[in-house]
Order: C-alpha cells, then structure tokens, then sequence
C-alpha cells in the first residue's frame, strides 16, 4: 500500500493525498499559502509548523528532513590555544555550539559572551570552515570588538577593521579577517557597498554575528531585513545571536531574533501563526501579548539551539575590564597639540621637573578631552562638540540595568547629568557639593530595583565607604584622577559580597588623549607621584597626544 507522499521542493511542498476530514480540520492552522491542485494534491508553504501539522496526519511520508538535527561538540576543540582561558560556563557554551553552523547566546551582559563568539570564530578558522567574521552590533559597541575584544581574546592571528566615516575597510594582515559594522551601517549605501565587498571575499565561509540582537527582534524592522539580506543565498552559513537582554513573557522577541538566525528552528514563518500557537492575547481587540502558551513546547524547540547564562547562575566573578574608544574632535586636537608644544619647549634642557608644574599641564590635557577649558579666573568654557559625551551615551546604551559612572571633575558630572537628562534616563549624584541628607537618598534610590538607573560619582568622594553590590555590574570610568588607591576602592564599591555575576569596569579612551598613559599608570597600580618626572619621561607620556 503506497503512503501519502510530500515532497518538499524548496520553499513549498506537496501532500499528495485526497482530502478527508481531518486533513480540512488542519488546514485554518496552517500559514500561509496554500492551494489543492489537480490530482488530489495540496501545495502549500514548507515551513516547520506546516510539515509538523500535516505530519500529525497518519501514514504520512515525508521526502526529506527540513529541520536540521542537533550535533555533537566537535572532538577537536581542545586544538584550539584559548589567549585567555574560559570560564565553565563558557567552556559549556563552546561545547553546546559543537559543530552547528547556528547558534543564539543569550547571556547577561558581564558573563562573557563575546569571548565566547571570538573562540568559536577561532576554531572555526582553525579548522578550515571560515576566513571571516562580520560582527553586526549597535554604534559605539562595534569598534569594541576589533579594537578591545578580538586582541584580549582571539586565540589566533587575525585581522580586524571596523567601519567608520563611510569607509570600506582594507585588510592586510594574515589569519582570520574580522569586519564589525553597526546596524545603521549595515543599510547605509556605504555601509552596504563595504559588506558587500567583504561577502564576496569570503562568501560560504563566513560567520555573521547579530550582536545585542534584540535589535533585530522585529521581522518588518530595516534592521532585520538588512541583516537577512546579508545572510541571503549561502553566503553566511554560520551565523550567531548575542544578546544579554532577558527574554520577557512575550516570546515574539525571541521568535523574531531566531528568524534570522534559522527559520527551522521553531518552523513557523508567520506573526499571527506564532502568537496563535505561543501567545495568549488580551488588551485592545486581543492584540496584546499577555503571556505565553505551550511554553515547554517552545523550550523543548529552541533549547538545542541557544545557550542561556545569567549573573545569579554563575554567582561572583574576577573583575573584567573594557575600553571603549573613541576620536577627539578636531578642536581638541589641535588644543591638546598646542599644550604639548608649550610644555615641551618649556622644559627644554631641564634635567627635573617640578611635579606640580606637570600635573597642572596633563589636567589641562584632561579637561580639553573631556570637552572644556578654564580660563585664568576659572571660568568654564564649553568646546563646540564633545565626543567623550557622545561615547559615554552609546556605553549606556549598549546594555540595559543600572550603570555606575565615575567621573574626576566637577564639570564632567555637570556634561554627564546634561546628557541623562536629555536622553531621560533616571539618575542621581554624589559628589562632595551634595550634602547627607541627599547623598543617603542617592545611595537608596540607586539600589531599589525601581530606582534611579544612574549613580553619577566622583571617586573622591563615593569611592570609600559605600556599598553599591547587587543591582549594578557596570561601571564606567568618564574620567580618570591619576591616584592609584582612588581608582581601586572606586572599583570595589560594587565588586564585594553580594555581587552576583561578573563586574565590568569600561574606561572611555580618547585617541590623541592621554587617557590610555593614565590608564596604563593606574593598571601598573602606581600615582602620578610614582613618575620620574625627567623631560625624556615626559616626552614619552606625551607621545600619543
């Protein structure tokens, strides 16, 4: 007796069976398009729910498999030399991916996941399966990658660019080519033509990164669309989501990230097919989402396909640092130029510097990058544009949960409260003008989970004596002061116990600034005061200005 038959050809398949009872109760539940065609054949879109439904039917054969089956982890891993060694749930995520070409990381921001995105590029181009990695991810967070991450992390040689002032990239060096691009770009005329440009050098063997990919959790988003066109015609046949934010009650999210990464994963191709099957709806006209149904189902679908770590799984972790880069303007550049040339020549042939004299110069540095100047009776004066502000906003915006961000000077925090308020987010400040009463309201504010996002600090002042543990594992250094001892307490008031998770502490680095020299000095656990102060040492202080 010959079973019915459907044959899959592509996007669309074919039931070759009479209509009976049963198969017209299937068919309102089906998506999209569907036709009976001469003969007794129903031709209708070969999504996962539409072949899961039909397969429900009894005696039914199905030509081929459309949904990619689980694998094992592949036994060669060990061959790859980690530069900095994972932690377990790292290793765990490594092992999970195994030799799947699709895979989502939904991991909270401080457990590690671009590292783990880097080894699994690493040992994907140490066994031959890719030449390139292009990293998609929100402005500002992108040049991270190739300026931070790939270089603490990669395990191999490679080569990375990002883009920037709509300019294609160039790739010179040997090892694995790695492109990071924020999604604006990615639609852009520039920006395409410098994808483009880079698929076609390593079409069919690429990885393509959807970082904080709940930027691509709409379907009908620009941003979505314009990744799936990247992804489109084997050009990518590996692809990742990276995303630390929690998925809600309303899995639509998760279903559109999952979309892009592999449409087979959960089979249903179709809104309103996915909130029938996986949605309760409520509100206006029940077009709300109000909770999920058939949540095992779903967990059960997607739970060989994603990787999930969260803070309070993980418990404490070492301290991990970060910075994020960013260009001085124009005016800044030739000011910090200018302040150089005259301290220069001012010490020309001295053999000693004074130390007060130097620090007055590299606060005057300072306060250029940071966007402002003193004159000689204190007034402050604002630079046209400030792209320490700028970097600042796309820092906060790069994740989501309270944010602890430390600045030296007074008129930072002025800068920084300016921005808060304009963007809206909630925040507080404790510096030495505000007084007990205030400072004891900031402090609670900051840690009620419906709080003010925002601690806004100076680490003179809040760097000693509080405790600012489990809400906040971010903090950001706008500015540094140039004391060892000031910089690791400032660090401590949330990395103690009750910390839950890993702690990120980010320093905003002007390139021409001398922020990185400062930074290095503190990294090295030595004040300004630890400095032989010689003209020679500092020329070489200055050299990046």
């Amino acid at each position: 007796m010959n079973l019915p038959q459907i044959i899959i050809e592509g996007a669309t398949a074919t039931l070759h069976m009479k209509p009976n009872s049963r198969l017209i109760m299937l068919l309102p539940a089906m998506e999209g398009k569907r036709q009976w065609l001469k003969g007794d054949r129903l031709r209708f879109e070969s999504t996962g729910h539409n072949l899961s439904l039909i397969g429900s039917l009894p005696g039914i054969e199905v030509a081929h498999q459309a949904v990619q089956k689980a694998s094992k982890p592949p036994a060669n891993l060990a061959d790859y030399s980690f530069k900095t060694k994972p932690y377990e749930h790292q290793l765990r995520a490594l092992l999970k991916i195994g030799d799947k070409k699709t895979f989502g990381l939904f991991m909270e921001q401080g457990t590690g996941k671009t590292k783990v995105i880097i080894d699994w590029a690493g040992h994907l181009y140490g066994v031959g399966k890719i030449t390139g990695i292009l990293v998609v991810s929100k402005k500002g967070v992108h040049r991270q990658w190739i300026e931070s991450e790939f270089p603490k992390h990669c395990g191999i040689e490679f080569d990375g660019n990002f883009f920037w002032n709509n300019k294609s990239p160039e790739f010179h060096g040997a090892g694995l080519q790695a492109f990071a691009i924020n999604y604006e770009g990615v639609y852009s005329v520039h920006g395409q033509a410098a994808v483009q440009a880079f698929i076609r050098r390593h079409h069919g063997k690429l990885l393509v990164v959807a970082d904080e990919s709940q930027a691509i959790k709409e379907p009908q988003t620009r941003r979505h669309k314009a990744l799936a066109k990247v992804t489109a015609g084997g050009a990518a046949p590996y692809r990742a989501l990276v995303t630390g934010t929690p998925i809600a009650r309303d899995l639509v999210d998760e279903w559109g990230q999952l979309k892009w990464l592999n449409s087979d994963i959960i089979g249903i191709k179709y809104l309103t097919t996915f909130r029938r099957e996986y949605c309760i709806m409520g509100g206006f006209q029940m077009r709300e989402v109000v909770g999920p149904r058939n949540l095992e189902r779903f967990k059960t679908l997607t739970a060989p396909w994603i990787f999930r770590a969260t803070k309070d799984e993980i418990g404490i972790l070492p301290k991990q640092y970060s910075e994020w880069f960013f260009d001085l303007s124009d005016e800044q550049k030739a000011a910090m130029k200018q302040l150089k040339r005259d301290f220069l020549l001012s010490i020309e042939g001295k053999t000693v510097v004074e130390a007060i004299y130097a620090t007055t110069v590299m606060i005057k540095m300072q306060q250029v990058s940071n966007g402002f100047v003193l004159d000689e009776n204190t007034k402050v004066h604002l630079l046209k544009n400030n792209p320490r502000i700028e970097a600042a906003r796309d820092w906060l915006n790069s994740f989501e949960g309270k944010a602890l961000i430390w600045c030296r000077f007074r008129q930072d925090i002025e800068l920084v409260s300016q921005m808060l308020e304009a963007d809206k987010q909630s925040f507080v400040i404790y510096h030495g003008g505000v007084n007990d009463a205030d400072r004891k309201m900031a402090v609670e504010s900051f840690l009620d989970v419906n709080g003010s996002r925002v601690l806004l600090a100076n680490p003179q002042t809040a760097g000693v004596g509080l405790n600012l543990q489990g809400l906040c594992n971010n903090a950001l250094y706008y500015s540094n002061a140039f004391n060892y001892i000031d910089r690791v307490q400032s660090e401590d008031r949330i990395h103690r116990i009750g910390t839950k998770g890993a702690v990120v502490y980010t320093d905003l680095i002007g390139k021409g600034s001398i922020d990185k020299r400062i930074l290095a000095n503190l990294q090295q656990k030595k004040s300004l005061s630890d400095l032989v102060l010689t003209p020679d040492s500092l020329k070489e202080f200055f050299k990046e200005v």
